[in-house]
């Protein structure tokens, strides 16, 4: 692609940036992390901030505003979340579609035109119409839209946290782990398709897949937070034909063209939580299968099954399976990058599930003390991750080897004080830029994010925003140097 079709630009999540108007007219309380925000038990054992996300920045009504943002940093793209529980606050299980299976999982779903129907009767008409203005103002200034269907959260209808925690994930709607998901994702998608694709080319099927399925059973942060590897290993699986049957359906029913900027309508992705994982010691024999470890189940498993059709059904590492039918099913791959990781190898006592079970090495990537220096002597951000810009140059040429297009997703820091901010855009943009020069495929880069929001379990403490928000007035200001690291490197390009 040409220096001058690049896009620039930024991106956000539905939950995250939506709610926050004064009125609580627009809160969504249908999804599971809403729920789970609101949860004693969240709060008591630490895994919720306690800041609640009806007080965010309001992109639900200020989206114009912000969007002004976006085209005075001379941005041609920018990545938003469609929320499912808005499109679908009932539990759409009663609309029959045919579903084919292999070894028991659904890798498509047929979803015909009187079942879009039939959805279109069940979906809160207010919500479509309310993403088409957004999407509608984005062409209207000449910035290109990615639509991102999942990014984290569900709806409670498919996901109740607090009952899969009561239960231990034996009984009640396990989100992540239930049969229905992929059969009921693929409803969504097929029908998000439908209603929008005349103004979206760009989708994006799942966010970081990975990091939804390792934070919510094997580091538990993420709800219902339970530990189980084998709860990983069937979210994992969960996940991989959820994308499966989501992109067919995108495909068939996202047919209409929207712009010239993709490559055809329907443009359909993944996008990968991608880090540099390296041994803490070189030539220590189980540091070293650790790192391959976390490498090939944190960042090639998906891409290995979507792109190559090899599945590593067991999830170990150490081997894999044909699976034709999953062959081919990427045109692109989004990479979100932050910082590195470096493991050690652990403990594994015999007959695990797991080959070795990786430790974060306190100090490096992305286990630091907030607002320190690593033991490298680089620079922390205030979430506690290392300044490693080199990182992102690395990713990029090893998910280069998959032979699609890529487009930085995610890439960003959280700086209260703006202090780091100009030094990481602008090396991170030199790295992306040596890569592409070395003739890695990038098609966009794109900063997390344009505001301050609400950043998960930590809530509104990590500033990663451009433009600092006042949750209070709801005012936006632009963190300065920043905002001005951001455009020159817009105005420089590609090529600079």
């Amino acid at each position: 692609m040409s220096a001058a079709r690049l896009l620039w630009g930024t991106s956000e999540s539905g939950f995250q940036f939506e709610m926050g108007d004064p009125q609580g007219l627009y809160v969504d309380e249908g999804t599971d992390w809403y729920a789970w925000t609101h949860s004693r038990v969240a709060r008591v054992r630490g895994l919720v901030s306690g800041d609640l996300p009806e007080h965010g920045p309001d992109y639900w009504e200020l989206y114009p505003g912000d969007h002004g943002l976006l085209e005075g940093l001379g941005a041609t793209g920018y990545r938003l979340g469609v929320e499912w529980s808005r499109i679908f606050p009932v539990d759409t299980g009663s609309v029959e579609v045919d579903v084919e299976e292999r070894s028991g999982r659904p890798v498509a779903v047929h979803v015909s035109k009187s079942v879009l129907w039939e959805l279109d009767s069940l979906a809160d008409q207010d919500a479509v119409e309310h993403y088409r203005a957004v999407l509608g103002d984005l062409r209207d200034r000449g910035i290109e839209p990615i639509v991102t269907l999942i990014h984290f959260s569900l709806p409670r209808w498919l996901h109740d946290p607090l009952e899969a925690r009561r239960w231990r994930l034996h009984r009640g709607r396990l989100g992540l782990l239930d049969s229905r998901f992929p059969v009921e994702a693929a409803k969504y998608a097929a029908y998000v398709a439908w209603r929008l694709s005349d103004l979206v080319d760009v989708w994006v099927t799942i966010n970081e897949p990975v990091v939804a399925a390792e934070l919510a059973y094997l580091w538990p942060r993420f709800p219902p937070a339970v530990f189980s590897i084998g709860a990983y290993k069937r979210a994992v699986m969960n996940l991989l034909h959820a994308h499966a049957a989501m992109y067919r359906a995108v495909k068939r029913h996202g047919s209409r063209r929207a712009s010239n900027w993709a490559p055809e309508a329907a443009w359909v992705g993944i996008v990968q939580h991608m880090v540099p994982v390296q041994p803490y010691r070189v030539g220590r024999r189980l540091d070293e299968k650790a790192a391959g470890f976390v490498d090939r189940m944190h960042n090639r498993w998906f891409l290995d099954a979507l792109v190559y059709g090899r599945l590593d059904a067991e999830m170990r590492g150490e081997g894999w399976v044909a699976a034709p039918r999953l062959r081919g099913l990427l045109d692109w791959i989004g990479v979100n990058y932050y910082t590195r990781a470096v493991v050690k190898g652990c403990w594994v006592p015999p007959f695990a599930p797991l080959p070795v079970y990786p430790c974060l090495v306190d100090g490096y990537g992305l286990k630091c003390r907030p607002g320190s220096t690593s033991r490298d002597g680089r620079p922390v951000s205030d979430y506690g991750w290392e300044h490693y810009p080199e990182g992102l140059e690395a990713v990029l040429r090893s998910a280069a080897e998959y032979g699609l297009p890529l487009i930085v997703t995610e890439n960003g820091v959280a700086d209260a004080r703006d202090a780091l901010r100009p030094r990481f855009i602008r090396e991170h943009v030199a790295a992306l830029r040596r890569a592409a020069a070395g003739g890695v495929d990038v098609r966009g880069y794109l900063y997390w994010a344009l505001t301050d929001n609400y950043e998960w379990s930590e809530g509104f403490r990590m500033r990663f925003g451009l433009y600092h928000v006042d949750y209070t007035s709801k005012e936006r200001r632009p963190r300065r140097e920043g905002v001005d690291a951001f455009k020159r490197e817009v105005e420089r390009g590609l090529d600079a």
